[in-house]
């Protein structure tokens, strides 16, 4: 029965031209939450609570650090986890694992110049979420004409990981346990003039 009425909100709410629907929706949930107790149907309505704050995440701007929707994704992610406790081996804890896996799930982009000045260090755009290092490489191709990207598990990034590298570091990336994307810079020392990959994991 709960999950019916559940579905009923979430079809309300997605028919509604009301400027404060997702509110008025939320507040739905949590009242109904409040008079259930402890097991499967209160779960059913934590994890529509939970998958409410994991949509109100992708408002949040990762160059607006202060951005009003910067912790709903830690909080959709501390609901998963008290569904899971609570109802360990329910239907509503098994979406809750899905979920929480995609709250947590690491994303990596790294965006370079396609040419640098020779003998000058420059910068690698870094975006990432839900890690907290990342370990490069520089290694020099010959071979290399135009600038490109070699996906992994290829055979030329196999070739490339087989080349001696000129350099490797890591570095550490700023983590307030938000769980959102954000974007860092991380510099790179000079090379000489030549065709280089630089390998990011």
């Amino acid at each position: 029965m709960t999950d019916l009425t559940v579905e009923r909100l979430a079809y309300a709410r997605s028919n509604s031209t009301l400027p404060d629907k997702d509110s008025l929706y939320l507040h739905a949930l949590t009242a109904m939450a409040a008079t259930l107790p402890i097991g499967e149907p209160r779960s059913e309505v934590a994890v529509a609570i939970a998958q409410w704050h994991a949509e109100q995440a992708a408002n949040y701007q990762c160059l607006a650090p202060d951005s009003a929707w910067k912790w709903e994704r830690r909080m959709a992610r501390d609901g998963c986890r008290e569904v899971i406790a609570e109802a360990p081996g329910s239907f509503a804890a098994k979406k809750a694992k899905a979920l929480l896996a995609q709250l947590e799930l690491p994303a990596l982009q790294v965006k370079a110049e396609e040419a640098v000045t020779p003998d000058m260090p420059f910068k690698l755009s870094v975006t990432y979420a839900n890690m907290t290092q990342v370990w490069l490489r520089v290694v020099k191709d010959d071979a290399l004409q135009v600038a490109r990207r070699v996906e992994p598990g290829t055979k030329e990034m196999k070739r490339l990981l087989r080349l001696t590298p000129l350099r490797e570091w890591s570095t550490v990336l700023p983590d307030d346990g938000d769980l959102n994307s954000h974007v860092t810079e991380v510099p790179v020392d000079p090379l000489s003039i030549g065709g280089y990959y630089i390998i990011v994991s």
